[in-house]
């Protein structure tokens, strides 16, 4: 349904040489001489731990010379196929309420702020598609992406017949 693209990071011990792993995986492990580890375009945090490991290994480190633990720093999620947008963006933001904003003149996309009590940003584009940035985990940006999708998909649908859902919710 989506693509991401995690980025991690940690500190080390220092070590002498930069180090960059590239493997089967989807991203790559830099550890510089200053001890930063960045760990960034993974599709799942499985591949990113293989990758960290096999990173400590070339570097003849062990787990314990890791000073602070991984964090994830960045997470983008985006819907592979654009939504079908049966409203214009103006239509979506007055449906929305307070958490989104659209000004074109700023910028070509709906933001949507704080979406399902997270602190993830969303942005919906003219074209249908959909980015979820600032997730703190790769299940925390799903939940989120589903959950906009799902709005979106609410908002877009006449008003008579949204008022007949609500009706047979209550």
């Amino acid at each position: 349904m989506e693509t991401c693209n995690l980025v991690y990071s940690a500190r080390v011990t220092t070590i002498p040489v930069k180090i960059r792993v590239e493997g089967k995986v989807s991203g790559a492990c830099i550890i510089r001489p200053s001890g930063h580890v960045f760990l960034a375009g993974f599709k799942r945090e499985s591949e990113m731990q293989k990758c960290f490991k096999e990173a400590l290994k070339t570097a003849k480190l062990r787990q314990r010379d890791v000073l602070s633990g991984l964090r994830l720093v960045n997470s983008t999620f985006k819907l592979s196929d654009p939504l079908v947008l049966t409203l214009g963006l103006d239509a979506i933001v007055q449906r929305c309420g307070t958490n989104a904003r659209f000004n074109p003149l700023h910028f070509p996309g709906i933001v949507f702020n704080k979406v399902a009590n997270t602190t993830c940003t969303g942005i919906l584009y003219r074209n249908g598609q959909l980015l979820v940035t600032g997730a703190r985990s790769e299940g925390e940006g799903k939940h989120v992406m589903q959950e906009l999708v799902d709005s979106i998909i609410e908002l877009q649908a006449p008003m008579s017949s949204r008022k007949n859902n609500k009706k047979e919710n209550h």
